[in-house]
């Protein structure tokens, strides 16, 4: 594993996908959809060789990041090779059954348990307590006019929606006026882009996508880069933009975002504010559905570990932690000595870069 890289301690069921591979000479995937995308960047992450793709019929390409791709019929399969399947949880059953049938044993075929749901998930109907109301009055008041513009333009971020803006005006309005770089992650209908536009007139803002058509929101001040942020490397590159403020509103995925905090803080400016939104995940709502939950600790697990050591000025207390955690111990303790302060709010979380 490279030095930089956390995924291998985020792996859900790694030891057991470890196992499958080392017990066979070649490891094929099935599918080329979005749980085959995920299961390949896993393996890649574990240094894991993937052979081939492999599909059921009506091959489109001849290569898939990468890597070639066989119709079913044009494999040739021994007993020294092993099929992970790359496919929806709906349709594991009729896949392990139609290869049975072609004659591979259950023996050589994996299901993985990860990435089999829908990537862009509703939340589950369950007892919440009522968020109250504070746009134009408690603490926050005076924090106005970001949420203003953020209702202008419809990004989700404003008080219709989230209610996030006047908040986050509090920890950011001293980089108002100064020529900085901002990085969002997450670009969805360019609501956000055109806020920080306004906002910040002299920033530089870069928004992050893996939807090509989110180019549509570029302009002078404004660059969009399609990337694919559960790729640490990838996210790398983007910590050398050295940004004085992150807001990640990306795909919500627990490691998506763990791998986000952990390839970027360190690169921020001193002063720097990153944003980490939409926690909500990490909870019962979004929990229970499984779309979120390909790591073996939450977001907010992380978050709240981290946000331990940096009120008790102390190693990590590991006596009561899941095993998990302790394992991402050193880079907790790495992360909280870059921070000045973290709080938590409905839905997200600030950090302020040291």
């Amino acid at each position: 594993m490279k030095d930089h890289m956390i995924a291998r301690k985020l792996h859900r069921n790694r030891e057991e996908i470890l196992r499958f591979c080392e017990q066979h000479k070649r490891v094929h995937l099935f599918g080329t959809g979005y749980a085959a995308s995920q299961m390949l960047q896993y393996l890649r992450e574990e240094d894991m060789t993937v052979a081939d793709a492999v599909v059921s019929e009506n091959r489109e390409q001849d290569f898939w990041n990468g890597i070639p791709v066989y119709n079913l019929a044009e494999c040739r399969f021994n007993e020294e090779d092993g099929i992970i399947l790359g496919v929806g949880f709906a349709l594991q059953e009729k896949i392990q059954n139609a290869l049975e049938e072609y004659g591979i044993n259950s023996a050589h075929i994996y299901a993985q348990r990860i990435y089999g749901f829908n990537p862009n998930p509703k939340p589950m109907e369950v007892g919440v307590l009522p968020v109250q109301e504070t746009v134009g009055q408690g603490y926050f008041a005076e924090c106005q006019e970001l949420n203003a513009i953020g209702s202008r333009y419809n990004t989700d971020k404003s008080s219709a929606h989230h209610n996030y803006l006047n908040k986050y005006e509090f920890f950011i309005r001293h980089w108002k006026n100064e020529p900085i770089t901002i990085l969002e992650l997450g670009v969805f209908k360019g609501g956000s882009i055109k806020t920080w536009e306004s906002y910040f007139e002299k920033a530089q803002i870069y928004g992050v996508d893996i939807d090509e058509a989110c180019k549509c929101y570029e302009s002078d001040r404004s660059k969009i880069i399609i990337q694919d942020l559960s790729n640490e490397d990838e996210l790398a590159k983007l910590a050398e933009l050295h940004p004085q403020i992150i807001v990640d509103d990306a795909s919500h995925i627990w490691s998506h975002q763990i791998k986000a905090i952990f390839q970027l803080f360190p690169k921020m400016s001193t002063g720097g504010v990153f944003v980490m939104e939409d926690l909500g995940t990490c909870f019962s709502g979004f929990r229970a559905l499984g779309e979120y939950r390909d790591s073996c600790v939450t977001t907010y697990e992380f978050l709240s570990a981290v946000s331990e050591v940096v009120t008790s000025g102390e190693y990590l207390e590991t006596a009561n932690v899941k095993k998990e955690i302790y394992l991402l111990r050193d880079e907790i303790e790495m992360m909280a000595q870059q921070i000045e302060m973290i709080s938590f709010m409905h839905g997200s979380c600030i950090m302020i870069k040291k």
